[in-house]
């Protein structure tokens, strides 16, 4: 028998980033910010938790990193490894 989990993608996972990863949230950033009036641009900043981890939606996640990701490409999420964080109800 084959386990299943269900869970929505609003849901928050927590993720470490490899430095490739932090680079690729980083050009994100930075191509959003070019569309911008100067008056609205910021710098650059990833909130991350006291261990260190990003933690947000993973829809977010994947809509950010998910251009990124490719069999056999540089590792953006260190060890593959994603948390999902989700109230059972």
């Amino acid at each position: 028998m084959t386990d299943s989990l269900s869970f929505n993608i609003n849901c928050k996972v927590r993720l470490r980033l490899t430095p490739h990863g932090v680079s690729v949230l980083k050009t994100y950033h930075n191509k959003i910010m070019e569309g911008l009036p100067n008056k609205l641009k910021r710098e650059f900043e990833l909130e991350l938790n006291e261990a260190g981890v990003w933690e947000e939606q993973l829809w977010v996640v994947m809509h950010k990193l998910g251009p990124a990701i490719c069999n056999g490409g540089k590792a953006v999420i260190k060890s593959n490894e994603i948390t999902i964080l989700y109230n059972r109800e």
